[in-house]
């Protein structure tokens, strides 16, 4: 639901900057308009159970973020010497320039990351945050494993590893020359920093457009699964016997599963609209829900299955390396709930 929380904001930043290019001209469309239309699209997507007619979109997805990723690297030298530091500078004198400038980022990077204050506390606090929420947003993870031809541990992990290696390859590139390009200047949504009459950033936004809006039926799909079976049980006599639906394809069932999903897409949406700054609604429920899942859980699993299996040495460091990570994600909740919420 997380997941859906975060395109439908993705679907109001592409859709109000496409609007407002040149191409189109509408720079008075408000955005929640543009919100709450993506439903009319959405909503009957992600009422089938079955969404594997969509998997052919991630083809699509992953073709896009590499596209971006070559547009991002390529207008980072263009970005960093229009600064007003090296904006004056002769054309000749550019090339010379740029790697003083980088340089000069890199090192407000480090120093805005390492810096002994609240906010650069605040900063590290939501990236661990971010970070559990990115690895708790995984839902296909499973579904490839069972998908695998011979699902050997061994073959799971190759295919874990280079997945994982290619996400960190193509993600570090874009947040690299991303920051570089705008320094502390730099928003949450990044591709919000280009202007709207840039002709390479819009088409990127057009493209992804189809992937961002596509992608809600996707990951709404394993969540309307388990709301529907977990109402069911709890307010509907036939499902405490029985642990599905015992008609998947009635009316009843498919209706049940229309409100489920209505309800969801409205608090989305409404959330979506109230909010603008995605990297908070990722670092609060990163902190909370990934950590209780991707921290919490695994410390408990594993001090009652695993630890007997280990030696003591063994067993200690990854309870106490687990313990740690949950008093850290618990202090980034609190400190993501001080600051989005002005409670201190």
């Amino acid at each position: 639901m997380a997941a859906v929380l975060i395109y439908m904001m993705l679907i109001g930043d592409f859709f109000a900057d496409i609007a407002q290019s040149p191409l189109f001209g509408y720079a008075d469309v408000p955005r929640q308009h543009l919100i709450l239309a993506s439903l009319v699209c959405v909503f009957p997507l992600s009422i089938p159970r079955n969404v594997t007619a969509l998997r052919y979109i991630s083809f699509l997805s992953t073709g896009v973020i590499v596209f971006l990723t070559a547009v991002v690297v390529a207008k980072m030298p263009a970005h960093v010497l229009a600064t007003p530091t090296y904006a004056a500078e002769p054309a000749w004198q550019a090339g010379g320039r740029l790697q003083t400038a980088l340089l000069i980022r890199m090192a407000g990077f480090w120093n805005e990351c390492f810096a002994y204050t609240k906010k650069g506390l605040t900063e590290v606090l939501q990236s661990f945050a971010m970070a559990l929420f990115s690895f708790n947003a995984h839902t296909n993870a499973v579904p490839v494993a069972m998908a695998l031809d011979q699902p050997r541990a061994v073959r799971i992990w190759q295919v874990s590893f280079l997945s994982v290696f290619i996400e960190f390859v193509i993600y570090a590139s874009i947040a690299t020359a991303g920051y570089l390009s705008f320094g502390a200047s730099t928003k949450q949504d990044f591709i919000r920093n280009y202007p709207a009459d840039d002709g390479w950033m819009l088409l990127v936004r057009c493209v992804y457009s189809v992937p961002v809006i596509f992608g809600v039926p996707i990951n709404l799909s394993p969540a309307a699964a388990s709301i529907q079976a977990l109402a069911g049980r709890l307010f509907w006599p036939q499902f405490r016997r029985q642990a599905s639906d015992p008609q998947p394809g009635s009316w009843r069932s498919t209706c049940r599963r229309a409100c489920v999903v209505g309800a969801v897409l409205l608090c989305s949406a409404s959330l979506a609209i109230c909010c603008e700054a995605f990297a908070d609604v990722i670092g609060l429920f990163g902190a909370l829900f990934g950590t209780v899942i991707c921290l919490v859980w695994p410390l408990r699993i594993y001090q009652r299955v695993m630890k007997n299996l280990h030696s003591p040495v063994l067993s200690t460091a990854v309870s106490v390396a687990l313990t740690a990570a949950s008093l850290l994600g618990m202090v980034a909740f609190l400190d993501q709930c001080a600051r989005v919420f002005h409670f201190f």
